[in-house]
């Protein structure tokens, strides 16, 4: 029997109003997303935190974010489940609104909530 075909996909979600991006890869392998970080990571301390953080990874996890300086984030989402995709985005908004100097608190959930929809429907779920 065949295996099915993995499906893999590379999303780029630009902020501009906060010159920053998140990039959402779904459906590597832990060594593809290694790879990928190799290859397109330029700043080096942002390669090295990448590397790392995407390096030794338990079984049982299900997505990973890497949180980098200036507010981008990577986000590896081993296998495409919506909920997976959405619990990982909340970890690139909230980091992205900290390093704006926003904490999450009932007078700024509001901006959570619209950069949460933005980073969802940029991912078509």
């Amino acid at each position: 029997m065949k295996k099915p075909k993995r499906t893999l996909r590379e999303i780029f979600i630009p902020l501009e109003i906060f010159n920053s991006q998140v990039v959402v890869l779904i459906g590597h392998t832990q060594n593809e997303v290694l790879e990928w970080i190799k290859k397109n990571i330029d700043k080096p301390e942002h390669k090295s935190l990448a590397l790392e953080a995407m390096t030794n990874i338990p079984n049982n996890v299900r997505g990973r974010t890497v949180l980098l300086s200036g507010g981008g984030s990577i986000i590896w989402i081993i296998e495409q489940k919506n909920s997976t995709i959405v619990h990982e985005l909340f970890h690139s908004t909230c980091h992205v609104l900290k390093n704006r100097e926003t904490p999450l608190s009932e007078d700024t959930e509001e901006v959570y909530a619209y950069l949460l929809e933005y980073l969802t429907k940029s991912c078509n779920i």
